[in-house]
C-alpha cells in the first residue's frame, strides 16, 4: 500500500516548492526507464492476462 506524505496546513509557498522538487528528484529515475524498457512489448501479454 502507499503511503501518502502528511501535509500541513499552512506550510506556505516555500514548503509547497521544497516538496515540488523532492517529488520531481524521486520520479526522474523512474522516468529514465521509459527511455530503456519498450513497455510496448508488454501489451499483448498483459492483455492476454487481463482480458
Amino acid at each position: 500500500m502507499k503511503r501518502y506524505r502528511k501535509t500541513e496546513r499552512g506550510g506556505g509557498l516555500v514548503s509547497a516548492i521544497e516538496h515540488e522538487q523532492t517529488v520531481a528528484a524521486k520520479t526522474s529515475g523512474t522516468l529514465k526507464l521509459h527511455d530503456v524498457i519498450p513497455w510496448e512489448s508488454f501489451r499483448p501479454l498483459l492483455e492476454e492476462l487481463t482480458g
